[in-house]
């Protein structure tokens, strides 16, 4: 398996279809930049595990799970992440908007909260803000 991070394999980013579709070749440098900018330096402060819930999406699957037209998942510039135990999304979603305010996610540019995950992505607003939103479940990611 292809390790991206100490804690992140390529492996774990694989769409959520029946095909298990891998990340493209060409979408490995975007999976990584995730990886190593973003979520494993809140694996490091979170210091337990977290779960890869969504990855990669391919356009197919993507419209069948309701996602935005221009998810972050397409481009692998967006992952879905879950710490093991659900009550604790509220608290993941706290410490990364902590670090955020704290400059220690420069690459940080979205953050979504739903009830059993995290969005995170690097997908960089205009003004430079982060864009935050708050989720229902599949299907209502902003576009």
């Amino acid at each position: 398996m292809t390790q991206l991070s100490a804690n992140f394999g390529l492996a774990e980013l694989s769409c959520n279809d029946r095909d298990a579709t891998t990340v493209p070749q060409h979408l490995i440098p975007n999976a990584r930049r995730v990886a190593t900018k973003v979520a494993q330096p809140i694996r490091d402060r979170w210091a337990a595990p977290l779960i890869v819930v969504s990855g990669y999406r391919t356009i197919a699957w993507n419209l069948r799970v309701g996602g935005a037209q221009s998810s972050t998942h397409l481009t692998v510039d967006g992952w879905d992440v879950r710490p093991v135990y659900l009550r604790d999304v509220p608290r993941l979603h706290d410490l990364i908007l902590s670090m955020h305010a704290h400059d220690e996610l420069p690459d940080l540019g979205g953050l979504g909260k739903y009830p059993a995950w995290v969005h995170i992505d690097t997908r960089q607003a205009a003004d430079g803000h982060l864009r935050r939103w708050n989720g229902g479940g599949l299907g209502s990611e902003p576009g």
